[in-house]
């Protein structure tokens, strides 16, 4: 669709109240914007949402030197005590503040942690997880 003429407001343009096609708001007419025009588009750089916030990462950091020293206090697996714990299961969801609330970890092997999130009526049932 071609647009009424309107006058070109291109501060450049030598003819006074020349009537121009294809008025932009940026560069004028379509004859005078083809100078002024840049001729490469610039490309956005788009900043990287964080995986992790910094408070969240904080955390963590905290949670890395709690869950060595629970796991050096506690080396047995509490579902299968012959075997040694290499994880730490949490009875409750993990979000927020819980991550942290050592009340709720239970050290567990590989395979004591499979046993429970394979087995939820009898986790339940045992209190290795609790609903919340």
């Amino acid at each position: 669709m071609i647009n009424k003429k309107k006058p070109c407001k291109d501060p450049n343009n030598t003819e006074d109240g020349k009537l121009c096609y294809y008025f932009t708001k940026k560069f004028g007419c379509k004859d005078c914007s083809a100078k002024y025009k840049p001729k490469t588009k610039t490309k956005k750089v788009r900043q990287k949402i964080k995986q992790v916030s910094s408070k969240r990462a904080r955390m963590n950091q905290a949670y890395t030197i709690l869950r060595r020293l629970f796991l050096e206090q506690n080396p047995k697996c509490e579902v299968y005590p012959n075997l040694d714990a290499t994880e730490i299961h949490h009875k409750m969801k993990r979000n927020g503040e819980r991550l942290l609330d050592s009340t709720l970890w239970m050290a567990v092997s590989r395979e004591g942690h499979l046993y429970i999130h394979a087995n939820p009526k009898e986790s339940y049932e045992k209190e290795w997880l609790i609903k919340g």
